[in-house]
């Protein structure tokens, strides 16, 4: 587990599953995808300036994720 920069918890998992399920189940559990905007503009421009980001720390010194 490590915090990130705007304080939120990040940890990259692997899980070994007694019972093997399939990537199409998955994907019925976790999955995302951008809203569209023509349905809700609000929650699109949240997810778009808050989930997506590109590069940060040296590399983009004003990435909103350099708090």
């Amino acid at each position: 587990m490590e915090w990130q920069k705007s304080e939120l918890p990040h940890a990259h998992i692997l899980i070994w599953l007694y019972d093997k399920i399939s990537s199409n189940e998955i994907d019925d559990v976790i999955s995302t995808e951008i809203p569209d905007p023509d349905v809700d503009k609000d929650l699109y421009e949240v997810v778009t300036k808050n989930m997506i980001h590109g590069l940060c720390d040296t590399l983009n010194p004003k990435s909103p994720y350099m708090i």
